[in-house]
């Protein structure tokens, strides 16, 4: 499971794991923080926290630190949804299925998706 974390903070390490080099806090002021009216302080605040969740590194080159997301955004995806089931709908998946089908917004490839992942489930398997 993946440590609880504040929508920013969500926002920002989603940030990270798009970009695949580590960062220094200028790039990701300029880059992130400043499109999302956040103080340079208020992005190392966050870069910090999430560093001792256990999200983030960094890294010292130069004298300057660098950051980079420890996880893929697939990674961090997977957790986050793993949480919402979890701590949100007491473990049950079927909640979820129900919205999927009543909203009824999933475009062609979407649907093929489900419907093999559906199909694998069925057969027993679990790619994981």
């Amino acid at each position: 499971m993946l440590p609880t974390i504040g929508q920013q903070e969500m926002e920002l390490i989603l940030f990270l794991s798009d970009n695949h080099e580590p960062m220094t806090t200028r790039e990701i002021t300029e880059r992130f923080g400043e499109p999302h009216s956040l103080a340079r302080t208020t992005v190392l605040t966050m870069l910090e926290r999430l560093r001792k969740k256990n999200l983030v590194t960094r890294s010292d080159i130069q004298g300057i630190h660098h950051y980079s997301s420890r996880l893929s955004k697939e990674e961090l995806l997977q957790g986050m949804i793993r949480n919402f089931i979890q701590q949100t709908l007491g473990g049950s998946v079927s909640p979820f299925v129900t919205y999927l089908t009543q909203e009824g917004n999933l475009n062609k490839a979407e649907l093929a998706e489900f419907k093999r992942l559906i199909e694998d489930l069925d057969n027993g398997r679990k790619d994981d």
